[in-house]
């Protein structure tokens, strides 16, 4: 269905994929995914602590959104959990060493981690507002308090205790404070895991007690890889697109295909085109449309797919020394980051987010 439509007919889009493949197969949640394509590097690295018994206690993974961090993340989690210390020579000779994290999605540990059930990893991250029904935007203190307290227990098995914290960047300055006594202080065998988009975001502090390992977006054959597994239904020009939107990020490109898939992908990237001959009236029909409150979410996708779009064109201006084209872009997608964080602080309603941010790009279409 067109992002911009208000029937409810498939799309030839929509028909093909029904008639040939069925529904795409869906991308396991991080905790629940046995696959890791790419970032081997950093697995040999943590593999090299966890042999030479250096593992820290405290690890930032850092990086765009969408690129693995968090799948990382459980993985190292799986991997300390179901796998016993190394030791040194017996009379057999010393045990080989792993040669990545990769644990059977078969093996004990891999299922309760996967439902949220195994007694020595905590996982945390933003909870939803009882009151609105939203996402709190930060993570609070009461939250964070639990931390330390879990990583000094003893483990089940005597083995490690590992606390994921996702969008940890989100933190409050308060609940960042409250982790700082366990890593002034860390037990043996426990480890904190913080997945961030923004490690600047987190308190010099907190920082220099960690280890930060940047994961960084996959190239273009292992985006090709992972995005023919989990959507073969998607055409070669379709996933060099989404690979240039997302900057090959599958996260990130599993998530606009939420949002609308193709159709709305690619009517998005013809919106500014398209608005500068809109009629006022029309312009509003569509941020009704655009504002309804829905998943996928019409609004969230057209403003990411937008925003792509003028950086985009900023990039090429760029290369071309069209330094007008430049501002121009950067000018309209610094007002739409604005007035998108503005409806957000204000919680004014989606109808005012809609319309002022087409209004922001048909001004835009008309220089």
């Amino acid at each position: 269905m067109s992002l911009f439509d208000d029937d409810i007919e498939q799309d030839e889009f929509d028909a093909a994929e029904d008639k040939s493949t069925g529904a795409p197969p869906l991308a396991p949640e991080p905790r629940a995914n046995p696959d890791l394509v790419a970032h081997e590097a950093i697995e040999k690295h943590l593999i090299g602590w966890w042999q030479g018994g250096t593992m820290p206690h405290t690890i930032i993974f850092a990086g765009p959104q969408g690129v693995g961090k968090a799948t990382l993340a459980y993985r190292l989690a799986r991997f300390l959990l179901a796998t016993p210390a190394p030791s040194g020579d017996d009379m057999f000779g010393a045990a080989p060493t792993p040669t990545s994290l990769h644990i059977a999605a078969s093996h004990p540990v891999f299922s309760k981690v996967a439902a949220s059930g195994h007694p020595d990893l905590m996982s945390i991250g933003r909870v939803v507002n009882e009151k609105t029904g939203q996402l709190q935007n930060e993570i609070v203190v009461e939250t964070a308090r639990d931390v330390p307290n879990f990583l000094r227990r003893t483990a089940s098995d005597g083995g490690w205790r590992v606390v994921v914290i996702d969008e940890a960047e989100t933190l409050n300055r308060n609940a960042q404070n409250a982790l700082l006594k366990i890593l002034e202080e860390p037990p043996p065998k426990a480890l904190l895991i913080l997945v961030t988009q923004a490690a600047g975001a987190l308190i010099p502090t907190i920082r220099s007690r960690s280890r930060l390992i940047n994961v960084p977006p996959l190239d273009a054959a292992a985006f090709t890889t992972l995005m023919r597994k989990y959507r073969p239904d998607l055409s070669a020009a379709d996933t060099e697109l989404l690979g240039r939107i997302s900057g090959n990020a599958p996260g990130r490109a599993m998530l606009l295909l939420d949002q609308g898939g193709m159709a709305a992908i690619r009517e998005s990237l013809s919106l500014m085109d398209s608005l500068a001959q809109t009629p006022d009236a029309d312009l509003w029909l569509l941020a009704e449309r655009l504002a309804v409150k829905s998943t996928p979410d019409p609004l969230a996708g057209m403003l990411d797919v937008t925003a792509w779009a003028l950086r985009d064109t900023a990039k090429k201006a760029a290369a071309a020394n069209d330094n007008a084209a430049i501002k121009r872009a950067l000018d309209t997608l610094d007002a739409l980051e604005r007035h998108r964080a503005a409806c957000d602080n204000g919680n004014l309603d989606r109808r005012h987010m809609a319309l002022g941010a087409l209004r922001i790009l048909q001004k835009e279409s008309h220089r």
